[in-house]
């Protein structure tokens, strides 16, 4: 009986991995902004990018991860893991404490 709760959960564990992975390599691509402007990234489809105040950054997508890795200029490195819609339908990254949205102009 144990085995098969134990099965039924891994079964359930899994399919709730595949639910979540609706996540694209290219949903990053374009301008994010800062509400009130102070910091922007900006990630171009060929893995490159820019940063106001750090230069140049390289970026992929890890499918493993579904997370999208980041390295700015001086080796640091973060994960973005969680692209959110607000009440408004606009989209966004929390990057520290900074809520990044996309601007699509």
């Amino acid at each position: 009986m144990k085995k098969i709760i134990a099965l039924l959960l891994l079964a359930i564990m899994c399919l709730s991995f595949v639910a979540c992975g609706n996540k694209t390599e290219k949903e990053i691509v374009g301008k994010w902004e800062s509400s009130n402007g102070n910091y922007s990234f900006t990630f171009n489809e060929d893995g490159t990018g820019t940063t106001e105040s750090n230069g140049q950054i390289r970026w992929k997508y890890d499918s493993e991860l579904a997370s999208y890795i980041v390295c700015e200029p001086s080796g640091q490195m973060f994960c973005i893991n969680n692209i959110q819609t607000d009440e408004n339908g606009a989209r966004y990254f929390q990057y520290s404490v900074i809520k990044l949205y996309y601007k699509n102009n």
